[in-house]
């Protein structure tokens, strides 16, 4: 069975999620830490908890999602995966954080590509790789079938969706990613979205005013 701790990084809390099962083995996702305490917080709950992290999930290259990264490979020796596409969005947020005065964005570490129905594993479980382009190139989300739950980054929220007015973004390819493989899928999958507070399938159904079609 996973567990799951959320944490909430930087000034656009950001969701890291260290996801583990009783192999004690973890993945974390999205880890957007900032500063020194935040590394802290993050590390000490890895050692706290006994945990052995195996990967890095990317949903995408936006900057806060990816302050952590160089540190977690630092640390944990741990192979990235993202989307190839997203390379370039993760670049022009290097220019972009210093505009907001952020501190320096730190991208000297490879990733390994991902793609549609792609597979990572870990411990016990595996994620399948759910291509979802249009909050940015190379958007993805990670499906745990067995545990049902997925991780959908900036793709879909709760109520809402991600925004498309940044570099990159297209609404309708966001729409069409959307509709055409997360509302699909099982009511009952909890989803695990980049900010706020998680939902499930059914709720965003049922509720979320973006997806009118499928909730009249």
């Amino acid at each position: 069975m996973l567990q799951i701790k959320d944490f909430q990084f930087n000034a656009f809390q950001c969701n890291c999620f260290v996801i583990w099962d009783e192999t004690r083995e973890c993945v974390i996702c999205d880890p957007g830490m900032i500063d020194v305490s935040e590394k802290r917080m993050l590390a000490d709950f890895i050692e706290e908890n006994g945990l052995s992290p195996k990967a890095v999930l990317l949903t995408h290259g936006h900057g806060d999602h990816i302050y952590g990264v160089k540190f977690c490979v630092d640390t944990y020796s741990v192979p990235v995966y993202m989307d190839p596409a997203d390379w370039a969005t993760s670049r022009e947020h290097v220019g972009f954080c210093q505009q907001l005065g952020l501190p320096e964005l730190e991208l000297d570490y490879e990733t390994i590509d991902v793609k549609e129905e792609d597979i990572i594993h870990f411990g016990n479980h595996e994620f399948i790789v759910i291509s979802t382009p249009g909050h940015t190139p190379g958007g993805v989300c990670y499906l745990c079938i067995d545990e049902k739950l997925i991780l959908t980054g900036d793709t879909l929220f709760r109520g809402t969706i991600g925004r498309t007015d940044l570099s990159g973004g297209d609404y309708d390819t966001l729409m069409t990613n959307i509709k055409g493989k997360l509302m699909g899928l099982a009511g009952d999958i909890d989803v695990l979205p980049g900010h706020g507070g998680c939902t499930t399938i059914a709720d965003e159904v049922q509720k979320n005013p973006f997806l009118a079609p499928f909730n009249e």
